[in-house]
């Protein structure tokens, strides 16, 4: 079963945030980045001796703040992301085989055997093959000609992945 995909800077948008949010390893850490600023001026301008309720409210500012910019500065940093960069963005075939997940780009081909595949994950919008703890192929169910096909791809995946761990 194979399928044609066209990975845009979104789609690898949608992955970082898929990954910040749901791979514990990650989400950890943002959750720590995103806590780390305001907690960190609460104590510097409790420090200074300055009054408890100026101290919590521009705490909270400046966490607010700079959480906004950490995702504004990562999402910008992606959509910098050139066009050119063949075999990374851009037209992907994916085939699911017996012995592993086959990926077909304009310069590349590749085969990641089912025992080296990390863990197969789905939201709404895409199916997430991990190749490594942050390495994985992108695959947007609009690929597909249905839902169901995109069903069936996930489904065959899991069963080739859970037979070959």
């Amino acid at each position: 079963m194979n399928v044609t995909v066209d990975i845009t800077r979104i789609d690898y948008w949608e992955f970082n945030k898929f990954a910040m949010t749901t791979i514990p390893k990650y989400r950890t850490n943002f959750i720590i980045n995103i806590i780390a600023i305001p907690v960190s001026s609460f104590v510097i301008l409790l420090l200074m001796k300055l009054p408890f309720y100026y101290v919590l409210v521009s705490s909270v500012i400046l966490g607010i703040i700079s959480d906004m910019l950490l995702i504004y500065f990562m999402k910008k940093s992606i959509m910098k992301i050139p066009d050119g960069r063949e075999g990374f963005l851009g037209k992907h075939v994916i085939e699911i085989r017996s012995d592993g997940l086959s990926e077909t780009t304009s310069v590349n081909e590749g085969l990641h055997l089912w025992k080296g595949i990390r863990s197969i994950h789905q939201n709404e919008k895409y199916i997430f093959i991990f190749i490594d703890n942050l390495m994985a192929h992108i695959i947007p169910k609009r690929s597909f000609s249905s839902l169901k096909d995109a069903e069936d791809f996930y489904n065959l995946a899991i069963k080739y992945w859970e037979e070959n761990k």
